[in-house]
């Protein structure tokens, strides 16, 4: 048996198979007879059963200390890797903290940027107008003056608004059918829509429709990740081992990696905060 191997067994065994051979052979040795009273043979056997005494007795304590040293290097491990396990917890709050102030922060330039314009717009609403409008390019010079690589991937780009328009379909289905049954709340479709940029004055038609196409597909893109961060913390609410990049807004509440008993007590904790997230985007179960 190798070291490793006498490393995992318990004290009490590595004294046994430590000793066992030293202190038999001297009990052998003397379950022989009775040994003469001078010397001569007996007295070579006394000598022997003696020196497989004190080599049994060395070897026991020899047995004993690395059988310390054994449990003391798994309990060295186990806490190494419990510390992993802390490490990982902790770096995914801090990202998910990170993307969360993030968030915080774009929203407020956006308000602030909504203000603004607003702001422009009260003071001198028809002279804005009409810069934007002579910044608009016109259909044909736009079409004519496009890259050849524009127009050939065009048909790729809005190939995509079928699949895109099932997805949706299927979103929709999924969350009335499942969320309705588990009892969480559903996800509110048109907070993730947004159609503004049609307003501005210095787009043209195709323009335009490039933004509200892009604003259908990342809106309903975020509807899908919430949708799905939602169904995971309802499933599988357990962090990665590894680190992941731009988690969604539910991961920063999940369990740690390898906390068994974290992972029973929180699941239905999390189940139940489902019921009534006050989160934009969510229209509670009636």
């Amino acid at each position: 048996m190798t070291l490793r191997g006498r490393r995992q067994q318990r004290p009490e065994q590595l004294e046994d198979a430590r000793c066992r051979a030293a202190v038999g052979a001297g009990d052998g040795l003397r379950r022989r007879g009775p040994l003469p009273a001078q010397g001569g043979v007996g007295q070579k056997r006394r000598d022997r059963a003696g020196q497989f005494g004190r080599a049994g007795n060395a070897l026991h304590r020899a047995g004993r200390l690395e059988g310390r040293i054994g449990l003391g290097e798994i309990e060295v491990g186990g806490a190494r890797d419990q510390g992993r396990v802390e490490t990982r917890r902790l770096e995914g709050i801090v990202a998910a903290g990170r993307v969360e102030r993030a968030a915080d922060e774009g929203n407020a330039g956006q308000t602030v940027i909504e203000a603004h314009f607003a702001q422009r717009v009260a003071e001198g609403g028809d002279r804005l107008r009409a810069g934007h409008k002579a910044l608009r390019t016109r259909l044909w010079p736009y079409l004519l003056g496009a890259r050849p690589a524009h127009l050939l991937t065009a048909p790729v780009i809005y190939g995509l608004l079928v699949p895109l328009a099932l997805l949706d379909l299927a979103l929709s289905v999924f969350q009335q059918v499942c969320f309705r049954a588990w009892g969480i709340a559903r996800v509110r479709r048109g907070a993730f829509f947004v159609f503004d940029r049609r307003r501005l004055g210095y787009l043209n038609v195709i323009e335009k429709l490039n933004c509200d196409y892009c604003a259908y597909a990342n809106g309903l893109l975020a509807y899908a990740r919430e949708i799905a961060g939602r169904t995971e913390q309802y499933w599988c609410p357990v962090r990665h081992a590894a680190r992941v990049n731009a988690p969604h807004r539910q991961y920063r509440h999940f369990v740690p990696y390898g906390d068994a008993e974290a992972y029973r007590r929180e699941v239905p904790i999390l189940r139940r905060s489902l019921q009534g997230d006050a989160s934009p985007g969510e229209l509670p179960d009636p």
